[in-house]
């Protein structure tokens, strides 16, 4: 289900390249244990008007926020928790067209990790935490290194590029 989900919330957020979905191993990281998730989302995102952490919170709001809403149905991850692994790309481009007349090109790829806690899903299927909340209790790394992203203040743009 978690599969399914990871990959068809990418797909109607705007992929433009091929998009794949696999449960990887189980992944170890400051003494828990995840579950692991891989997913190539195809997305392509604009240097210009996104940068690191707001192409996170896009991906946390579109995909991951949508996926884990599935889990307050009763799914339960195990072990401690789940980790997603995005794939995608940046470069700037002024319109979609842009993009797809240079889909050749699609620039530099980039790779996020989402770990997210199994109690803190808890929290959220209990109602102490929201789904945007939970952005800021996960562990989020871009290209390996840690990063910290609070949830927007504001609605953050829900697309890859300025359209």
């Amino acid at each position: 289900m978690i599969q399914t989900n990871l990959l068809l919330n990418a797909m109607q957020q705007g992929s433009v390249l091929a998009t794949g979905v696999r449960v990887d191993r189980i992944d170890e990281a400051l003494g828990k244990h995840y579950l692991g998730f891989i997913l190539e989302t195809g997305l392509v995102f604009d240097d210009s008007t996104r940068d690191r952490v707001a192409r996170v919170q896009i991906l946390w709001a579109t995909i991951m926020e949508p996926t884990l809403a599935r889990l307050q149905d009763g799914l339960q991850v195990k072990p401690d928790g789940m980790m997603v692994q995005m794939q995608y790309y940046h470069r700037p481009y002024r319109s979609a067209a842009e993009l797809r007349a240079s889909i050749d090109r699609p620039g530099t790829s980039e790779e996020a990790r989402f770990y997210v806690l199994a109690a803190d899903l808890e929290a959220v299927v209990r109602g102490e935490l929201t789904l945007r909340a939970l952005l800021g209790r996960s562990r989020i790394t871009i290209e390996g290194g840690e990063v910290a992203v609070a949830p927007p203040q504001t609605d953050p743009p829900l697309t890859p590029g300025p359209e």
